[in-house]
């Protein structure tokens, strides 16, 4: 994830994914372009189980569990 990014951005990144793998989250929630722009890189190295979405993508989510259309 190298970038342009301001210096010690990177480790809180790679360290805020590696918590959410490490302690079994579904999802990990973010704005970040950066990140979102390297899903399927990040998805290779981390869990299955672990999905990175924006807010809006977890709502949706949400709203057709609820609805019964269970993805």
């Amino acid at each position: 994830m190298q970038g342009n990014a301001r210096p010690g951005a990177h480790r809180a990144d790679a360290s805020h994914l590696s918590e959410a793998a490490e302690t079994g989250c579904s999802y990990f929630i973010t704005y970040d372009r950066r990140i979102l722009g390297k899903r399927d890189e990040l998805h290779r190295a981390l869990p299955p189980t672990l999905t990175i979405v924006t807010l809006a993508e977890l709502l949706e989510i949400f709203d057709d569990f609820e609805a019964g259309r269970r993805i």
